[in-house]
């Protein structure tokens, strides 16, 4: 099984070799281990991925800040893990970008099968790049929006609440947009040359460098609140909370 925590992480890739995925994303009663291993200052995500990460056998990480680096750093050095890759992800999505990041996930397909023996598998991958579907109801609701949320605290913030809740931070509005309907006429080239390219389209993060899109995710009529979480250390949410306050008259409830 390979672990990740990046909503760009090539998961239908993975699925192509009859791999299964999971989200390291939970709680932790402390960071006793993590901190260790790391310096007490790294961001609460990152150490919870460290002490989560240590005993997973295979991991994978997209290098999106400086604090996943880090959590790599000391994966790689405690060397416990089968599958330990970090990989390069662009801060955009351009002609260059996406080439670009076509080799990287090609390489990391190569190197995947033969440290594990196993072959890509074409209808796997389509029939998973299929499986994605929009999360937004067509009801009034409230977003969690900001930095990600654990599932123990996203259950609390449902509970609180009388309003449909959903999770629209980077762990949960991974929605890679439809393949083509030719997609089964794709050469191998072709076809992870477009799955690069529906990566980097999809809503963007705060990591990267045109932000725009992710207007889309306040602009439903149905949305009547935001829960903004933020995370100690990081100032990529904190930026953005300052510019929903400014732009939106939804009401929103911040949190740390």
């Amino acid at each position: 099984m390979i672990n990740y925590t990046c909503k760009y992480t090539p998961l239908e890739l993975f699925k192509a070799f009859g791999t299964e995925t999971a989200l390291i994303d939970q709680e932790e009663q402390n960071f006793e281990q993590a901190e260790i291993l790391t310096h007490a200052n790294l961001c609460s995500h990152a150490k919870a991925f460290i002490q989560e990460g240590i005993n997973s056998d295979e991991i994978i990480i997209m290098d999106c800040c400086d604090s996943l680096r880090r959590a790599y750093d000391v994966l790689d050095f405690e060397g416990n893990n089968k599958f330990l890759k970090i990989l390069d992800l662009p801060h955009e999505n351009g002609y260059c970008a996406k080439d670009q990041f076509s080799k990287t996930l090609k390489n990391l397909i190569k190197e995947y099968s033969e440290k594990t023996g196993k072959e890509f598998n074409k209808d796997l991958f389509i029939k998973a790049c299929r499986e994605q579907k929009n999360k937004i109801p067509n009801e009034e609701y409230i977003a969690i929006l900001g930095a990600r949320v654990s599932p123990e605290l996203e259950n609390i913030i449902k509970e609180s609440l009388g309003f449909e809740v959903v999770n629209l931070t980077c762990s949960g509005n991974r929605n890679l947009e439809a393949p083509p309907a030719e997609i089964e006429d794709y050469s191998f080239d072709q076809l992870i040359d477009w799955y690069a390219t529906a990566l980097l389209r999809m809503v963007p993060c705060m990591r990267m460098t045109n932000i725009a899109d992710r207007k889309q995710l306040t602009n439903d009529p149905n949305l009547k609140g935001i829960v903004y979480n933020t995370v100690k250390f990081c100032d990529f949410y904190n930026f953005d909370y300052s510019d929903l306050k400014r732009e939106t008259a939804i009401p929103i409830l911040k949190i740390e």
